[in-house]
């Protein structure tokens, strides 16, 4: 998020699956594929609670299998 608003934007919340798939075929429209792309969804500051970073609740969840992992720590 703080790299986004260095850059004049923010990181998404999606709320529903309209939202997503938008998301997602502007993605494929850019990259060619589904690129990997980060969203504002986080649980660093609420113990494990996810929350937007937009402060919108968290309500939609599109997770793949086995997913959030925190590959790396980072998720």
């Amino acid at each position: 998020e703080a790299f986004c608003h260095q850059e004049g934007g923010h990181l998404t919340s999606i709320q529903n699956t309209d939202q997503y798939n938008f998301i997602r075929d502007l993605i494929v429209r850019g990259a060619g594929f589904n690129q990997k792309s980060w969203v504002g969804g986080t649980n660093l500051d609420t113990g494990g609670q996810w929350e937007w970073t937009d402060g919108t609740p968290f309500t939609f969840d599109n997770w793949g299998p086995g997913e959030p992992n925190n590959q790396g720590g980072n998720e």
